[in-house]
């Protein structure tokens, strides 16, 4: 069996050079991880405008590395959508980041089409899996706060409260 963990938008099926298949699809190749981006952000400044037309389903990789672990046990094929359960927009992350490690940064919400981007992105980003075989992540909101605790005691974000 082959897991592929990656961001792609085309998938010509489940097969790899090594036989069947199971190819993990999760969102945000390459993106540092937004409560880390929430909290250096709200260490830098006193306001932050966050885009509240774009939804997705934060997901810990605490919880993923879990999920992995248990496809690599049950062995199914094809493809899997694998995130947290629930959704919310970057602007209510945001709120929920600031709020857990009780900062008072100020969150405004702001569109997509202000941000000077490189890309447009997706409005609705929503991952779920209609199959048995996908592991059940936590909710985001639980997720969040083992990050959360994760990122004090790490010392992630100079003001992040236990």
């Amino acid at each position: 069996m082959v897991i592929n963990c990656a961001a792609w938008t085309d998938v010509d099926g489940a097969e790899s050079e090594f036989g069947p298949a199971l190819a993990v699809k999760r969102r945000g190749r390459g993106q540092r991880c937004r409560g880390g981006s929430i909290l250096r952000l709200a260490d830098e400044r006193d306001e932050l405008t966050v885009v509240d037309d774009q939804v997705g389903c934060p997901t810990f990789t605490g919880h993923l590395a879990q999920a992995l672990l248990t496809l690599g046990r049950t062995r199914p094929e094809g493809i899997l959508h694998v995130a947290g359960r629930g959704s919310c927009s970057w602007y209510e992350l945001a709120q929920e980041v600031l709020a857990m490690a009780g900062l008072g940064t100020r969150v405004t919400a702001g569109k997509s089409a202000d941000q000077n981007r490189p890309a447009p992105r997706p409005a609705y980003s929503v991952l779920a899996s209609e199959r048995t075989e996908a592991p059940w992540l936590p909710d985001w909101r639980d997720g969040l706060k083992e990050y959360m605790a994760l990122a004090a005691s790490r010392g992630v974000g100079s003001e992040v409260r236990g």
